[in-house]
């Protein structure tokens, strides 16, 4: 009696801790084939010819990289948090020697028309203005403004 009792305990400690290593294990992955888009790689290559060398592009930038909350109140950081935690910027240009921020940018095609893309879209333009940090929203085109670039660019 003691035994099945003994065995039944370590057949159910086996159990729990099968279940607790499947919740820590992850499903299948498997690479993206590229980072951008053919829309944002069209861009890309037109703003980094247009960039000096003391400027660098970076792509998919988590917006929580660019801001942080400046509210003492630790509840509202927490929500300021909450709020950009999941959002990123398709690009952001940076000084190459100090990697400080010089201006983000968005490229908005059709998929920015939606209402819910628009409050998105909302948070991020609000929470970098108050922070500061100049946002340029460029929509999708076939083509890109070597000009419209360089003054974006040059004027942030």
């Amino acid at each position: 009696m003691i035994g099945i009792l003994i065995l039944l305990i370590v057949v159910v400690l086996l159990l729990i801790l099968k279940s607790k290593k499947s919740e820590s294990e992850t499903g299948p992955f498997r690479a993206k084939k590229f980072l951008l888009s053919r829309t944002e790689l069209s861009f890309y290559k037109v703003l980094n010819e247009c960039l000096p060398r003391t400027k660098v592009v970076m792509c998919k930038v988590g917006l929580k990289e660019i801001i942080e909350s400046a509210s003492s109140d630790r509840g509202q950081r927490w929500k300021d948090w909450g709020r950009i935690k999941s959002k990123h910027l398709d690009f952001v240009v940076m000084d190459a020697g100090s990697s400080g921020i010089v201006c983000c940018i968005e490229l908005d095609d059709s998929s920015h028309n939606s209402p819910t893309a628009q409050k998105r879209d909302r948070v991020k333009d609000d929470a970098l203005k108050s922070a500061g940090v100049r946002l340029h929203r460029v929509r999708v085109s076939a083509s890109y403004s070597r000009e419209q670039i360089i003054g974006m660019v040059g004027n942030s």
